[in-house]
This record gives C-alpha cells, sequence and structure tokens, in this order.
C-alpha cells in the first residue's frame, strides 16, 4: 500500500466512528445538533482523506467547503457544495454552550441525508473503478 493510501484509509478509519455515532444518535434522545456535529465530522474526515489520498497534508479546518475544493480540481459540484455548507457551521454549534441553533428533526434528517451523499461522492473518490 502506497503512503497515501495508507492515509486515506487511516481518515476512512476515523471518519468510520463518526459514522457510526451519528447513526446512533439519530435515533437517540439527544440534541440533533450532536447528531449534525457527528455528519459534519464524518464528512470533514472522508474529505481530508481524499486529500491525503492525493498525496497532501489536509488543512486543520472545519470548513467543508475548502475541503471539497481542494479535493476536486475545477469547480466544485453546486449540490455537494450547498451540502457542505449546510453542514459546516455544526462542527461547533454542538461544542459550545449559548451556540446550540434548536434544530428540528426534519432539517436534522436533511443534513444526515446531505452527509450521505457528500460520502457517496467522497467514496468514488477514494475508491476509484
Amino acid at each position: 500500500m502506497a503512503p497515501n493510501e495508507e492515509a486515506a484509509a487511516q481518515w476512512e478509519h476515523t471518519a468510520e466512528a463518526d459514522f457510526k455515532a451519528m447513526e446512533v444518535l439519530l435515533e437517540a434522545d439527544v440534541p440533533r445538533e450532536v447528531v449534525a456535529f457527528h455528519a459534519q465530522q464524518w464528512i470533514e474526515k472522508l474529505l481530508e482523506g481524499i486529500i491525503a489520498f492525493g498525496g497532501d497534508d489536509p488543512p486543520r479546518t472545519h470548513d467543508l467547503n475548502l475541503l471539497l475544493e481542494l479535493t476536486v480540481p475545477g469547480t466544485v459540484d453546486a449540490d455537494l457544495a450547498s451540502f457542505a455548507r449546510q453542514l459546516t457551521p455544526y462542527a461547533v454549534l454542538a461544542r459550545y454552550p449559548g451556540l446550540q441553533s434548536d434544530l428540528d428533526e426534519e432539517t436534522c434528517r436533511r443534513l444526515v441525508s446531505h452527509a450521505r451523499r457528500i460520502a457517496s461522492w467522497a467514496s468514488s473518490r477514494l475508491h476509484p473503478g
């Protein structure tokens, strides 16, 4: 396994923990921001894995749009960019008192759906062919 494939696999493994947490918490009685946090973290780590796969060190950022731009030469798909923009704030909203947004269940599930769409795209980049 080449170093970039090994690094990408490590990022994917780390992302899997956030995916599992998101899945369990989606059906649990927890603040929905916590679910959205794990959805954002899942995608952040997958995008960092794509960057690592390409041989670069991912920047230390929670900005999913920046990470997405670093994975795609040229123009980023508008839907993916929109989904990333909606997920990005949840990297911090659940972590600090007073920033919670009273996220409703419908919006939370929509954010999870957006994360799944980005993850599907990311998987095709990490496992081409």
